[in-house]
């Protein structure tokens, strides 16, 4: 019990010894805040207004603010999180990100008209702050400058590949269709289902399907132009809209423990000589 008293305490030390006074560090971070949040809703927003600008329909532009929103917290989460080596300041930017995110989703609800709520806003908020907290959590055990982009970059590539199942399972789906093994359709429609419920964008659809009845794999520009398999060969099961950050948080808890026993002093080492 000591040795695990002494490990944590060094460990918030470590995470909080770099701070300064409170007045100072909002200073510090008012323009990442300022700069952050802008961008989000320039994105999320922009696509939106792009979308009934062009014409496609208030549903229509909707989706893809949403799955535009997802895009940019993969994108920005990662990025922002390595941007620092101080856990308070990676988690405020990187949450800020997701925060804004939230924001822009309202603005689109108070401006729509339409059957999108506030309250869906909110359920997709749920899956824009796991990917905001995983990015964070995944980037912070990195070491120094150079590791912290390199994993930032990797975390990234992981969070598109994600939100991409649609686009590279279909190979996978279509030669365990062909397979003559007895169990190749069970596998089959297993890989389906994880593809989805492993895609945020597949928790967002379900947490706005009572409005917008969108299933990513049925997109026009996807199912039309033969880029998925997913709903062709087998269809997943319907996906509960808290599992992406369910799997998210899941991902955190491994990083986190992780990091933890890393940070872990041993015997006789103060904080000091780490």
């Amino acid at each position: 019990m000591r040795n695990h008293n002494v490990a944590g305490n060094c460990y918030n030390e470590v995470m909080f010894r770099d701070l300064p006074p409170l007045r100072t560090f909002f200073r510090q971070e008012l323009w990442w805040l300022i700069g952050v949040s802008v961008a989000t809703l320039v994105v999320v927003v922009g696509v939106y207004a792009a979308g009934r600008w062009g014409g496609v329909g208030e549903r229509n532009a909707t989706v893809a603010a949403l799955v535009a929103s997802a895009v940019w917290l993969a994108v920005s989460a990662p990025a922002l999180a390595a941007s620092s080596g101080e856990f308070v300041r990676q988690l405020l930017r990187a949450g800020t990100a997701a925060d804004a995110g939230l924001l822009a989703l309202w603005l689109i609800v108070a401006v729509s008209g339409g059957d999108f709520t506030f309250w869906s806003a909110c359920k997709v908020y749920v899956t824009l702050a796991a990917m905001a907290v995983a990015a964070v959590v995944v980037v912070r055990l990195a070491r120094g400058l150079w590791t912290r982009q390199l994993a930032a970059l990797i975390c990234s590539t992981v969070m598109l590949a994600l939100l991409a199942t649609p686009l590279w399972t279909g190979g996978i789906i279509a030669a365990l269709s062909a397979s003559p093994h007895e169990n190749a359709r069970l596998w089959r429609d297993r890989v389906t289902t994880a593809a989805a419920w492993a895609n945020p964008v597949y928790s967002i659809a379900s947490a706005t399907a009572d409005e917008l009845q969108y299933a990513p794999h049925q997109a026009d520009y996807i199912y039309s132009a033969e880029l998925t398999l997913i709903g062709d060969y087998a269809t997943p099961a319907p996906t509960p809209w808290p599992a992406a950050a369910t799997l998210l948080a899941a991902v955190s808890a491994v990083a986190a423990t992780v990091a933890l026993r890393r940070k872990d002093a041993g015997p006789g080492m103060s904080c000091a000589q780490r």
